[in-house]
């Protein structure tokens, strides 16, 4: 879930992706935010959110690649990469 409590993230294994979903203010239905976003690598196996940052571990391409979430709630690779061998979870250290 986002810092803001108005949308909810999911990965796709299948499609390689992040969706983000926001809560429909009278139905308290998810309703999908624009089509997903690539996450850069294979099967996004876990990522975790800090703030406007979310970190996506893709599992099959050894990456961790960085997104940050607008004010709309979508997400834009910020740049950050890293190689990790096989990573299938991502943990921030909340300060």
């Amino acid at each position: 879930m986002s810092a803001c409590g108005g949308y909810v993230f999911a990965s796709n294994r299948g499609h390689d992706s992040i969706s983000v979903m926001s809560f429909d203010d009278e139905t308290g239905e998810l309703q999908l935010c624009g089509e997903p976003v690539k996450t850069g690598g294979k099967t996004p196996r876990h990522f975790d959110v800090e703030g406007e940052l979310l970190i996506a571990a893709n599992q099959d391409s050894d990456s961790l690649v960085a997104f940050r979430q607008g004010k709309d709630g979508a997400l834009t690779e910020t740049g950050g990469f890293a190689d990790v061998p096989s990573p299938a979870c991502v943990l921030l250290a909340r300060l």
